[in-house]
């Protein structure tokens, strides 16, 4: 009688292991096929929004077409419920028209679990622009490569594939990318930020070029920074401290850098960090260099026990300069739901509009941004402030979202209060 032989455990883990990974695999598949309804059920939603034939809200200058404001509300509803980006709302929107329009071949893989959305998202980025008679061709030759290659091989495979049956010539599209450019900057943790300069290479090249030349330069002489640090900083010194060349623009031009400090902090009552606007809390030291070297302040009141901002109102239509400023230090960024873009390059709205009889002071007004702002006038989208600076959003749909100011300053503390109380008439502990 023979007996089989005991299974060892390096063995029992390795088939454990392998039945995770299987299982994950398997998953990862599963994800694949919810993708595509997904994909499927945003195109529909589509259909249904341009089926409501939605109006232009707007009571004076130019006119959305009803495809503007049905693209324009679909995409915020879906980016305020999915919490996502309206820049991500925007691609899920596009990514579904074309697997439901010209790549259906495309989206019946993802149902398989052929592959990703990403892979599928990719497909469709490159492909959508092509001329008509090449995209049949392009799909059928991206499909066959998908399943074996990761999305960043899959994206260069395309990059090649496209630029083959590209109509236009390299001078042309060239143009069209410079058409584009554009700087943005992202914040960083521990008081950093990233720029990102999207520019001609030329261009590129040369400020690298003298960004190194300088570096080297410094480092020759004996600074004692390394040539990455100083390259930074070159690029640094030469923005903030040049004038621009660009015909028109006015000379002496400096950056403006807001940054809001609690005056008990100062005085040592409090440890409350200091915040620079536009970014967020930074460290003491930058916090105390910049109020000794700050060219002009502007003095906010705090309620001492909410720690609310105070102000007072007028009655004109466009705000007043420092009531401007005031409005931009309290809401900090524009307060559409989950929109990040800086107070300082967003419009001072009237929340009430000041054509139907409202006011411009403090609890009526509120940042927007350009393109919330055209959202808020042409869509169905309508808002109203709450207490607090607390503004309540209704979407087309009916779904209510709120939205609080991130600027509250921390309340005084309590045994600072109890020595001066509301209405009384001695001088402020600061």
């Amino acid at each position: 009688m023979t007996t089989a032989a005991p299974v060892s455990r390096h063995e029992t883990l390795l088939e454990s292991l392998r039945a995770e990974v299987g299982a994950i695999v398997e998953d990862e598949r599963t994800v694949a096929r919810i993708q595509a309804r997904r994909a499927e059920r945003i195109e529909r939603a589509h259909r249904l929004a341009l089926e409501l034939v939605p109006k232009d809200q707007s009571t004076g200058g130019p006119k959305w077409s009803t495809a503007q404001v049905a693209e324009r509300q679909l995409a915020t509803e879906l980016a305020v419920e999915l919490r996502v980006t309206e820049n991500e709302a925007h691609r899920l929107m596009s990514t579904g028209r074309g697997l439901t329009g010209t790549f259906q071949a495309t989206l019946e893989a993802l149902k398989q679990g052929a592959f990703s959305y990403r892979h599928a998202h990719t497909l469709v980025r490159f492909g959508v622009d092509l001329p008509d008679e090449a995209r049949a061709e392009f799909e059928e030759t991206m499909l066959s490569k998908a399943a074996d290659l990761t999305v960043v091989q899959f994206e260069n495979l395309a990059r090649r594939l496209t630029e083959e049956v590209q109509h236009e010539t390299a001078v042309e599209r060239f143009e069209r990318a410079a058409a584009s450019r554009y700087f943005a900057r992202d914040n960083a943790p521990d008081g950093m930020a990233y720029l990102t300069h999207y520019l001609p290479a030329v261009e590129a090249v040369a400020i690298e070029s003298m960004a190194i030349s300088i570096a080297n330069s410094a480092h020759k002489a004996g600074d004692p920074r390394t040539l990455t640090q100083l390259r930074a900083d070159a690029i640094s010194d030469l923005i903030l401290s040049g004038n621009s060349s660009i015909p028109g623009v006015a000379t002496g031009i400096r950056p403006k850098v807001a940054i809001t400090v609690p005056a008990l902090s100062m005085l040592g009552h409090d440890s409350e960090a200091a915040t620079l606007e536009g970014y967020g809390p930074i460290d003491p030291h930058t916090a105390g260099h910049l109020v000794v070297s700050a060219p002009s302040f502007l003095r906010v009141l705090t309620d001492p026990v909410t720690g609310s901002l105070l102000a007072e109102g007028q009655k004109r239509y466009r705000p007043s300069a420092i009531l401007d400023d005031f409005v931009k230090l309290l809401h900090r960024s524009c307060r559409f739901p989950q929109c990040t873009r800086p107070a300082g390059d967003s419009d001072t709205d009237h929340t009430h509009d000041h054509g139907l009889g409202g006011e411009t002071y403090i609890l009526n007004l509120a940042p927007l941004c350009p393109t919330h702002h055209l959202v808020k006038h042409h869509t169905s989208w309508s808002v109203r402030q709450l207490g607090d600076h607390v503004l309540e959003w209704t979407s087309p749909l009916g779904h209510v979202t709120r939205t609080s100011p991130p600027v509250r300053m921390r309340p005084a503390p309590t045994d600072l209060v109890a020595q001066h109380p509301p209405g009384d008439d001695g001088p402020p502990p600061f």
